[in-house]
């Protein structure tokens, strides 16, 4: 297969989230809200179909528990790759906020490396709903059988998979496949 299109998760794909996801098991005794807070969206993606109110909410909780808790490192590995690969074009799909996607794009020096980015804010229905991976087909004009997804968590599997794109969870998966 002939690739033509890779789109990026950003949350522990190109930037690590400062909370470890060991800890995340330890939230039990928390509010839903902090549990989604610290889990780096992901876990606002196990409630595909959330209403807008309570994804605005969860997006606005980790965007201030990330200000507390401190900053995202880079997943300097794939940075790399971003920055040195050329023959693809490249787009990020992310559950978070278009300023705070935007911020940590521009801080690892990748912004202007991607044709399209689409957020939490872009999207009716967060992953795993394929609804952002679907937006940035439309927007590239490129085929589903042309384009890969990687994101590192099980909600980008699913999203993947929702949405009939071959899906990687690493790195070297990535290399692999293309």
């Amino acid at each position: 297969m002939v690739y033509k299109l890779i789109i990026f998760d950003l949350d522990n794909t190109i930037v690590i989230p400062p909370i470890p996801r060991r800890i995340i098991g330890a939230l039990g005794k928390y509010s839903l809200a902090e549990r989604l807070a610290t889990s780096s969206v992901s876990l606002v993606g196990l409630i595909p179909c959330a209403g807008p109110m309570l994804k605005r909410y969860a997006l606005q909780t980790i965007e201030a528990l990330t200000a507390v808790t401190g900053e995202y490192k880079p997943s300097k590995d794939v940075v790399n790759f971003i920055k040195y690969t050329d023959g693809y074009k490249m787009a990020v799909l992310s559950s978070n906020s278009k300023q705070f996607v935007y911020d940590q794009l521009k801080k690892q020096g990748i912004s202007e490396r991607f044709i399209d980015i689409v957020t939490g804010e872009d999207v009716s229905m967060l992953k795993p709903c394929p609804e952002g991976l679907i937006k940035i087909l439309k927007k590239s004009k490129i085929k589903r059988d042309e384009t890969i997804y990687f994101g590192s968590d099980f909600i980008d599997r699913l999203t993947g998979e929702n949405a009939h794109i071959t899906t990687v969870s690493s790195l070297d998966d990535l290399k692999m496949t293309l």
